[in-house]
């Protein structure tokens, strides 16, 4: 039986076609005065056959070329022969399971994009992920089944981005192309807006809008990472002045890698743009994940200046890195991000909710604060709020979106929760 869901909501809720399926989205549009680049080459592994046949129609069209194969055997002949751009494997199949196919890509000194599908919990699957990624794989992404074509849909944006050099980047920024979306971040005890993330989005020509997993690899390998990051931070303390001008004040999160926090006067751009923008230290939230946090033994005095100065740390992806215990004690982090894969099945998997009652007893230890991300059911709304957990962001509530969009969702927020606005 396939584990392709059908039909899917987009991200305004609004339901789309069942077919076709968004096709046209992954077909890039070209000026005509250029030449066309050569179609994506596709490879897919699965002994589920229908779940091929909805694969290889869901990514069918002139931008992709699609291969498939029903078992290893087949795999390896059809790689030989396609050299693929992407591979796209399951991870629990009769004769070969994916760990196999994945170290015979590493053995293959393989460079394309991969992408990991199972029925398996959403602990065994970052598992999986970071497995291949510590053979040096690039993996573009997962897929937990049963799952929808919309997820498809981002996982090839994101690659037909990524073929880009990366020199895109600086003009895109100077132009707002690339800009933050914004998405709340909820009080869980009062339904209250609390918050929310900065989150880069680059509204491509070619490809639509695309996350940035598509284009910040790109980004820092032509050396324009640092330009990013100060960009969105610029362009979200600019809407945080905004928010407080109409008296909707919040703080925002925003991410940033442990380059751009060790550079040169980074302190004082953070100062200069705060003041500028008219937002308090204690309003801007500087998100960095747990494995760049434990890693960097140089970052703590920084870190330290500037929780100093009353802006806040998060911690962000926590549960997925390998940090211990003594070193996120050490870091003067306020808050705590549960990463996605653990709140994934939080309520089906009790590894899970054991993983998750243990990070928010944790975070509340340390006197931090719990979020939860990639919220998307009730159901794990209700657990959550049940384990303490203090806040949560995720599609539940609202995706990432505009500046416009975005003080229509407070406005209607404070509107319904008008004791606790």
């Amino acid at each position: 039986m396939s584990k392709i869901v059908r039909p899917f909501a987009v991200g305004d809720g609004a339901p789309a076609p069942a077919s076709p399926m968004h096709t046209a989205r992954f077909a890039p549009r070209r000026a005509p005065d250029r030449e066309p680049e050569r179609a994506i080459r596709i490879l897919i592994i699965d002994d589920d056959g229908d779940l091929l046949a909805d694969l290889a129609d869901c990514l069918r069209n002139p931008a992709c070329a699609i291969e498939t194969a029903g078992q290893a055997n087949a795999f390896y002949e059809k790689f030989a022969q396609a050299r693929p751009d992407i591979v796209i494997t399951d991870l629990a199949m009769p004769s070969h399971d994916g760990t196999d196919i994945l170290r015979w890509l590493q053995s293959q000194r393989f460079t394309g994009s991969v992408i990991l599908m199972s029925g398996s919990d959403g602990h065994v699957l970052e598992t999986t992920r970071r497995m291949a990624a510590s053979y040096g794989l690039n993996i573009a992404g997962t897929l937990r089944k049963p799952f929808t074509p919309a997820q498809i849909d981002a996982l090839v944006q994101s690659t037909l981005a990524s073929r880009s050099d990366g020199s895109g980047t600086a003009v895109a920024l100077a132009d707002r192309r690339i800009r933050p979306y914004f998405q709340p971040k909820i009080d869980l005890k009062t339904g209250k807006i609390a918050g929310a993330e900065a989150l880069s989005r680059w509204w491509h020509p070619e490809s639509g809008l695309l996350a940035p997993q598509g284009y910040l690899g790109a980004a820092r390998a032509a050396g324009t990472q640092s330009l990013h990051d100060l960009t969105i931070l610029e362009r979200a303390l600019e809407f945080g002045g905004k928010l407080n001008g109409i008296g909707y004040g919040m703080s925002i999160a925003v991410n940033f890698s442990a380059e751009v926090i060790l550079g040169d006067h980074f302190l004082e751009v953070v100062a200069d743009a705060q003041q500028r923008h008219g937002t308090e230290p204690g309003q801007l939230i500087v998100e960095l994940t747990e494995n760049e946090a434990a890693e960097n033994g140089e970052l703590v005095e920084r870190l330290l200046k500037l929780r100093l100065t009353g802006v806040h740390l998060s911690i962000d992806d926590f549960g997925t890195g390998y940090s211990s215990l003594s070193r996120i004690q050490q870091l003067p982090a306020s808050e705590i991000k549960i990463d996605r894969s653990f709140i994934n099945g939080l309520t089906e998997y009790s590894g899970n909710f054991a993983i998750v009652r243990s990070i928010v007893d944790l975070a509340h230890s340390l006197h931090c604060t719990a979020v939860a991300e990639g919220v998307e059911t009730l159901e794990t709304l209700e657990a959550l709020t049940k384990l303490g957990c203090d806040l949560a962001q995720g599609h539940l509530f609202s995706p990432a979106v505009n500046e416009q969009t975005f003080i229509a969702l407070v406005r209607d927020n404070a509107a319904s929760n008008p004791a606790a606005h």
